[in-house]
């Protein structure tokens, strides 16, 4: 292959490095898995608006969700980095109390707001 030319189709390969990376480990699931995403060395992703969120989001689900797709992410963080990464991504869902080789990190398409659900931080992306 060569060399891909629009930024926002690399998000999904990273993601699925990840994925493979967290589903080939030892045993252990509970371990911490080394963080991928964003501003990995080799893989830069926009962190805007990634570390600005409130209380209120925290122990959210989103309400009347269009899933966008499921990955891996190492933390809230990366997760956001993957949505600013995808034009079409509105916002996402980081499944914190999941374990380290679950697809983790909900990215939407749209959503009508939030409601109350533990182990679970949902947040909008914020323009630019």
């Amino acid at each position: 292959g060569g060399a891909v030319s629009d930024p926002s189709c690399t998000a999904f390969p990273q993601a699925l490095r990840c994925t493979i990376r967290a589903l080939n480990r030892s045993a252990d699931s509970h371990a911490p898995l080394e963080r991928c995403t964003p501003n990995e060395e080799r893989f830069e992703l926009d962190s805007h608006g990634c570390g600005e969120g409130d209380k209120d989001s925290l122990h959210t689900t989103p309400l009347s969700p269009s899933v966008l797709g499921r990955l891996r992410a190492a933390d809230a963080e990366a997760c956001c980095g993957l949505c600013n990464a995808d034009e079409a991504c509105a916002g996402w869902t980081f499944l914190w109390k999941w374990p380290a080789s679950a697809l983790n990190c909900v990215l939407l398409e749209a959503f009508e707001g939030v409601t109350h659900y533990e182990g679970r931080v949902t947040r909008a992306k914020l323009p630019r």
